[in-house]
């Protein structure tokens, strides 16, 4: 499972942990034998992964890479053909996904960059963000 699969289950499974101890901590059922067999029953991290699994399930729905009919110098013919996804497509989507979760991603250095590593004045990038504040993320309506 990778890093993100594992840090989304995790969310999850406290998410449900805070949810069920809040509402028994609230009831009678908190300090009972009955209460106490209940939540032993109760598998976060179960739940947590077949979450996760429903997650990106409906991600992938929403990251499809939108079809490409650019001309002139790029090549026109590498979508009709199937030959190669071009970097307008990626872009697109992710433009796409982006705005669709109402985030706003931030340029970053890559861990063990040798370029900004050697050299900071190439990190003069990092700060600005996918979206200008005159161009504000809107709310997906799902």
């Amino acid at each position: 499972m990778s890093d993100l699969r594992n840090l989304l289950g995790e969310v999850v499974a406290k998410e449900v942990n805070r949810r069920v101890n809040a509402h028994f901590k609230a009831s009678n059922l908190y300090n009972t034998e009955a209460g106490k067999a209940f939540l032993q029953t109760i598998n976060s991290k179960e739940i947590a992964k077949d979450a996760v699994v429903g997650i990106v399930e409906l991600l992938e729905c929403y990251l499809y890479l939108p079809c490409c009919h650019v001309t002139g110098m790029h090549d026109p013919e590498h979508y009709r053909d199937g030959k190669y996804i071009c970097d307008g497509q990626k872009a697109g989507a992710f433009e796409r996904f982006c705005t669709d979760l109402g985030v706003n991603p931030v340029v970053r250095m890559k861990p063990g960059c040798f370029w900004c590593t050697e050299h900071p004045e190439y990190r003069r990038g990092e700060g600005i963000k996918l979206f200008k504040p005159e161009e504000p993320v809107e709310e997906s309506e799902s």
